[in-house]
C-alpha cells in the first residue's frame, strides 16, 4: 500500500518538476535577452543608435538624414545623391544590427548584417542580360527585384562609427559600400582586373 502511494505521489510530482524546469528556462532566456547588451556604455550605445538611424535612412530613401550622419560630408555641396539605383536596391535591403565594440583609437565598430541584391550574380543571369538589352537596366532591375527574382546574398558588415561635430556618424568604406549597393563593388572590381588582363 505504501509503495502503492509513493508511485502515485511520482507521478503526480514528475509533471510539477518538468514545469518548473520548463520555467526556469523561460526565465533564463529572458534574463539573458535582457541582460547581453548590459556592459555597453553609453557611447557604443549612442553609436549603434547613430548606425540604425543611417540604415533606416538610407533603406527610406531619406538623403538628408543619409547625409548628415555621413562622417567627412556637408550640406554645402547638397545631399547625397541617391536618386536611381541605390534607391532601387537601398529600399529593399534587411539589415540587422549586432552589439558594438569600442576601439582604442575612439572609434566604435558596429557589426551589421546585410541581405540585399548580389549584383555579380545578377550580372550573370541570361535572363536579366537578355531583358536589359531590350529596355533600360534600371527599368530591367527595379521589374527583376519586385518579381522576387533577383538573386540576394547576405553581407557582414563591420560598421567604423567616428566622433564628429560632438556625434556618432558613419565613416563609409568600401566593405560597407559595397553591401549597401548589392555588391556592386564586386563587380566593379571584378570587371576592372579583367579589362586589365585582357591589356596586358
Amino acid at each position: 500500500m505504501e509503495k502503492e502511494k509513493r508511485k502515485t505521489r511520482k507521478k503526480h510530482l514528475t509533471p510539477l518538476i518538468v514545469l518548473l524546469l520548463i520555467l526556469l528556462l523561460v526565465f533564463a532566456v529572458l534574463w539573458f535577452l535582457k541582460n547581453r547588451d548590459a556592459g555597453i556604455g553609453e557611447e557604443e550605445e549612442a553609436a549603434r543608435t547613430a548606425c540604425e538611424r543611417f540604415l533606416e535612412a538610407y533603406q527610406k530613401t531619406d538623403a538628408e538624414t543619409v547625409t548628415e550622419l555621413l562622417a567627412g560630408t556637408s550640406f554645402a555641396s547638397g545631399p547625397v545623391e541617391m536618386e536611381g539605383y541605390p534607391e532601387i536596391v537601398g529600399s529593399r535591403l534587411q539589415y540587422t544590427v549586432k552589439t558594438p565594440e569600442a576601439e582604442e583609437d575612439g572609434r566604435c565598430v558596429v557589426p551589421v548584417e546585410i541581405t540585399s541584391l548580389d549584383f555579380p550574380a545578377l550580372a550573370e543571369d541570361e535572363a536579366f542580360l537578355s531583358q536589359v538589352s531590350g529596355e533600360n537596366l534600371l527599368e530591367a532591375l527595379e521589374g527583376y527585384m519586385e518579381a522576387g527574382d533577383a538573386p540576394e546574398t547576405r553581407y557582414e558588415v563591420s560598421v567604423q562609427m567616428v566622433q564628429e561635430d560632438g556625434a556618432w556618424k558613419v565613416w563609409m568604406d568600401d566593405s560597407f559600400s559595397n553591401a549597401l549597393l548589392g555588391g556592386y563593388g564586386d563587380f566593379y572590381a571584378q570587371m576592372t582586373e579583367e579589362m586589365e588582363g585582357e591589356q596586358e
